[in-house]
């Protein structure tokens, strides 16, 4: 009996200790954290060593001389609480590298921490923009998952449209991802596009990336503004030609960088001549298919590579892991464009158009070869029939073209492997050169004109005026 009230008063004075004792706050988070990442920083609230749940703390900055209070990136709260292990988190994106000064103040107590968080830099910066707003739904968050413990030096920023909500989603210091519903947006602005796309700039990084996955159709109903690229059915609205690229100019501008060092198309039929003119200024290369793309679209285990690679050899890795797992009998392409050699292309491309249309002036028997050569080249089918002959390979046309004496010279000046320093074509397709250009059997030719002329590369080159005169418009 007496040690019993012996143990009831030890319980007594601890608990009278405990009530005496102030809550203390230690750091909880360790190891480095990574830009543009959502990096998770923790603190423990205790009182005589015991976790203290339901209590609010607020997180700040040093910015200069000034405290500047922190918001929970997905949450969007400024106060958090901690949970019952004692647990305080908040979820921050840091846009720079280096050693920030930290210091968690427990309310209403004023109870302060201060402590140091280390952000180490990245060598990739993507912005993902799964525009799956439409019948690929299922299809992008397979992709999406494929991204999530790859292990590498990049981060992402992921705008996920679908029909039934928006989300953002980031990489987290464990390459988990994590996600936030936002306002349902229109994937199809590039408006919008250009504000993500700032963000992701804002990011120190080495190399900077934009992924742009969706339904593709090149240029064909630009003029319609519908199922170009990044179709958005609940909008029903689309990214045509033009606007993606004021949108990635724009971004550029305002952020004070000059190009992108990857733009990605995980999109059908982009892979065009005019596509590629179009974009030549906005990254050093971009990655696309001439052909329809797989539902399954790209394998981004390609971002395993990043802690490795340069924009040209990353781009390369791109082409091969496409190649690596799709099913046997695709007909796919998928080519690498070096964005430097585009205008030295176009100035030899418009010397060959304007000798054929000499050509055309002085021969009327080689206006019927030229339209003859349509008939023999391979298509990139842009519908699911695959019976409209509207975009041919231009590798295939250039060969054929050789056959004519006076023009094998002038095609010599226009190699595509300085354009086209990568690609892959299935074994089906095999001899096709992985982009398009527009060459239309006669009675198509007026259905797409309009289209057609939205395009810078209508107005600057004379392929135009090789078809208007050998179609008689």
């Amino acid at each position: 009996m007496r040690q019993f009230l012996m143990v009831i008063l030890l319980l007594l004075v601890v608990s009278c200790d405990l009530n005496i004792l102030p809550p203390s706050i230690s750091v909880a988070s360790s190891g480095d954290h990574i830009v543009g990442r959502l990096c998770c920083i923790s603190v423990r609230v205790t009182k005589g060593g015991f976790p203290l749940s339901k209590k609010t703390v607020k997180f700040q900055k040093l910015a200069g001389s000034r405290w500047k209070d922190l918001e929970d990136e997905i949450s969007g709260q400024n106060v958090v609480s901690t949970d019952s292990d004692g647990i305080a988190s908040i979820g921050v994106v840091f846009e720079e590298p280096g050693t920030y000064t930290i210091r968690a103040i427990l309310l209403p107590e004023n109870i302060v921490k201060v402590f140091n968080v280390h952000v180490d830099p990245v060598k990739w910066m993507f912005l993902m923009w799964f525009a799956a707003d439409n019948n690929l739904y299922e299809y992008a968050v397979n992709d999406l998952k494929e991204m999530e413990r790859i292990q590498g030096d990049f981060s992402l920023r992921i705008v996920f449209d679908t029909p039934f909500d928006t989300e953002l989603c980031y990489l987290d210091d464990r390459s988990q991802l994590v996600c936030k519903d936002i306002e349902e947006m229109n994937s199809g602005d590039g408006d919008i596009l250009k504000m993500e796309l700032m963000k992701v700039l804002s990011v120190s990084s080495e190399y900077h990336g934009l992924v742009i996955w969706n339904h593709g159709n090149a240029w064909i109903y630009d003029s319609l503004y519908e199922r170009i690229v990044s179709l958005d059915d609940t909008s029903n609205d689309a990214l045509t030609t033009r606007e993606l690229k004021e949108a990635v100019e724009e971004a550029l501008e305002t952020s004070n960088v000059g190009r992108l060092n990857i733009l990605g198309m995980d999109a059908c039929l982009m892979g065009s001549l005019e596509v590629l003119y179009e974009l030549k200024d906005v990254a050093d290369y971009i990655v696309a298919s001439a052909s329809s793309e797989p539902v399954e679209g790209w394998n981004y285990r390609f971002l395993e590579m990043t802690s490795y690679l340069d924009s040209y050899n990353l781009c390369e890795k791109i082409v091969d892991y496409y190649f690596e797992d799709l099913p046997d009998g695709e007909e796919i392409t998928l080519a690498v464009f070096d964005t430097s050699k585009v205008d030295q292309f176009i100035e030899n491309f418009n010397i060959l158009s304007l000798k054929i249309l000499e050509l055309f002036d002085e021969d009327p028997g080689f206006k019927k070869r030229f339209e003859s050569y349509q008939e023999n080249l391979r298509i990139y089918s842009i519908s699911p029939e695959g019976t409209e002959r509207v975009l041919v390979d231009l590798g295939e046309l250039l060969n054929l073209l050789k056959n004519e004496n006076e023009l094998s010279s002038y095609i010599s000046q226009i190699p595509l492997e300085g354009l086209i320093p990568y690609s892959k074509v299935s074994e089906d397709l095999e001899g096709l050169s992985g982009v398009s250009i527009f060459f239309p059997e006669r009675n198509l030719y007026t259905s797409f004109t309009e289209d057609y002329h939205t395009l810078s590369f209508a107005r600057d080159s004379y392929w135009d005026d090789v078809l208007s005169s050998l179609y008689g418009e």
